[in-house]
C-alpha cells in the first residue's frame, strides 16, 4: 500500500488543535470560535477518509438530548448554548480519537516532547529574570488587543505560559498553570513508557525534567507513586532486579514526600476541608474564591445526594453557591459527580478503564486499573471536564487496535517505521 503523506500532516494538525485547544493558555486556546474551526476541520478530515460513525456515539448524543429534557422537565430551564456546545466538544474529541487511532499516541509523544524540551530554557530564563522573562513572553497579548488576557498576572506567547499568582518560581510550560503542564507530561509518561516498553530513552528524561520543574503535587504522586507500581507489575520477571532497586526507590520516595508541596500541603488541604466548604456561609464579599480540591469535594457530595443518578447537568446555578462570593470549584472528579451523577461518573470510569486496556493489549501490558487510578489523581486535582484532550480519552475504546497488536511493535521502530504504520490506517 502506498504511504499517503499528507494524512501525516493532517493527523500531526489534528492532534496539535487538541492539544492547544485543551492548554487553556490564552484567548485564542478557550475560545469557542477556535473549537468550532476544529471541530469543522475534523468532520472534514472524517468525511474524506470515509470513515464510518460507531453506533455507540449515536446512542451517547441520544442519551445525552434525552437528559437534557430531564433537566427542562427537572428544574424548568437548562443552559441550553453550554450543554450543545459540551456536546460539540464530546463530539470533536470523538471525531478526532476515531480519525488519528493509534496514531494519536505516536503523534501526541513527539509533539509534548518538543514541547517540553523548548519549556526548559525557558523556565530556566523565568527564574533567572522573571520580571524580563514576564515581559518578553507576555509581549504579544500586550500588543494585540483581543489578545489581553489577565496582562498584569498572566504571560503567555502560544507554547510557553508564566503564571505570576504563586508559580513564579513553577514551570507552566504551553499549559494554563504548572499543574495543568504535569498533566500532559503524566500522559507523555505512560505512552512512552508502555511505547518502549520501559526501556530509558531520552524523550523520558525530558519529560521527567520538566515534570519535576513543574513541583506539582498531583504530578509527582502520579509518577513517582504510582508508575512505579505499573512498572513493577509489568516487570515481575525481573523480581531480584526490583528486590535491588527497592531501598533506592524508598530513599526517593522519603526525599519526595517531605518537600513542602508534597505532604504538608496535602495534609493541609485534608485539614482546611471543613473551614474550605464552610466559604458557603462567608457573608465577605470577593470576586471568586476557591473551595480547595477538598472543600470542593465536600460540597459536590452534598449536591450529589441530592441529584444522584443524572446530577444538574450544567445547570451550574441550581448548584450550592454563596450568594456573596462566586466560589469556584477545583475538584475535577467530585464536579462530574454532581454534574453528571452515577450515570455520568461511570461513563468516564468505565471508558477510561476499557480504553487504557486496548491500549495496554497492544504491547501485551496489564494494569489498566492502575493507570485509571492515575486519571483519578489528575481529575481529582483538575477541573477537566470541558478539555477536549480529555474527553477524547473516554472513546479511545471505541478504536480497533487489533492490527497493531499482530505487529508487536515498540515506539522506537514505530518511529522508524511510520510510513508503513500510516498504510495500514
Amino acid at each position: 500500500m502506498i504511504y499517503n503523506k499528507s494524512k501525516e500532516k493532517e493527523d500531526l494538525v489534528l492532534t496539535i488543535l487538541l492539544i492547544f485547544i485543551s492548554a487553556h493558555n490564552g484567548v485564542l486556546s478557550f475560545s469557542p470560535i477556535t473549537t468550532i474551526i476544529a471541530l469543522v476541520y475534523s468532520i472534514y478530515i472524517f468525511n474524506k477518509r470515509n470513515l464510518k460513525h460507531h453506533k455507540f456515539i449515536y446512542a451517547f448524543i441520544l442519551i445525552y438530548l434525552f437528559i437534557l429534557l430531564i433537566y427542562y422537565w427537572k428544574f424548568g430551564w437548562i443552559n441550553f448554548y453550554l450543554s450543545i456546545y459540551i456536546l460539540l466538544k464530546f463530539y470533536y474529541a470523538y471525531l478526532t480519537i476515531t480519525i488519528l487511532k493509534f496514531n494519536f499516541f505516536i503523534q501526541y509523544e513527539k509533539i509534548i516532547y518538543y514541547l517540553a524540551l523548548i519549556s526548559l530554557p525557558l523556565f530556566f530564563f523565568q527564574i533567572v529574570d522573571y520580571p524580563l522573562a514576564f515581559k518578553v513572553i507576555g509581549y504579544i497579548q500586550n500588543h494585540i488587543e483581543f489578545l489581553n488576557f489577565r496582562n498584569s498576572i498572566y504571560a503567555n506567547i502560544f507554547f510557553f505560559t508564566i503564571d505570576g499568582v504563586g508559580a513564579e518560581q513553577r514551570n507552566s510550560g504551553f499549559a494554563w498553570e504548572p499543574k495543568g503542564f504535569a498533566n500532559f507530561l503524566i500522559l507523555a509518561i505512560i505512552i512512552n513508557l508502555v511505547n518502549n516498553k520501559f526501556k530509558l530513552n531520552k524523550k523520558l528524561l525530558v519529560f521527567f525534567i520538566a515534570l519535576i520543574t513543574t513541583f506539582s503535587t498531583t504530578g509527582y504522586i502520579a509518577v513517582f507513586t504510582i508508575l512505579p507500581i505499573f512498572y513493577y507489575v509489568n516487570k515481575r520477571n525481573k523480581l531480584i532486579l526490583s528486590l535491588m532497586l527497592l531501598p533506592i526507590f524508598m530513599i526517593i520516595l522519603s526525599f519526595i514526600y517531605n518537600l513542602d508541596f508534597m505532604t504538608t500541603k496535602i495534609v493541609n488541604e485534608i485539614n482546611s476541608a471543613n473551614a474550605q466548604a464552610n466559604q458557603i456561609y462567608d457573608t465577605r464579599v470577593f470576586r471568586a474564591r476557591s473551595l480547595g480540591r477538598m472543600g470542593s469535594l465536600i460540597v459536590d457530595y452534598h449536591d450529589f445526594l441530592k441529584n444522584p443518578i443524572i446530577g444538574y447537568g450544567l445547570q451550574r446555578e441550581e448548584r450550592t453557591q454563596s450568594i456573596y462570593t462566586k466560589l469556584v470549584r477545583v475538584n475535577g472528579l467530585s464536579d462530574i459527580l454532581a454534574t453528571w451523577g452515577l450515570i455520568g461518573i461511570s461513563f468516564y470510569l468505565f471508558s477510561i478503564y476499557w480504553g487504557l486496556k486496548k491500549y495496554l493489549d497492544v504491547f501485551g501490558y496489564r494494569g489498566s486499573l492502575i493507570l485509571l487510578s492515575v486519571f483519578i489523581v489528575i481529575y481529582f486535582a483538575s477541573t477537566l471536564t470541558a478539555h477536549p484532550l480529555w474527553m477524547m480519552i473516554n472513546f479511545i475504546h471505541l478504536q480497533d487496535f487489533k492490527r497493531y497488536k499482530n505487529y508487536n511493535l515498540d515506539s522506537v521502530i514505530l518511529a522508524k517505521h511510520y510510513k508503513i504504520i500510516k498504510s495500514y490506517q
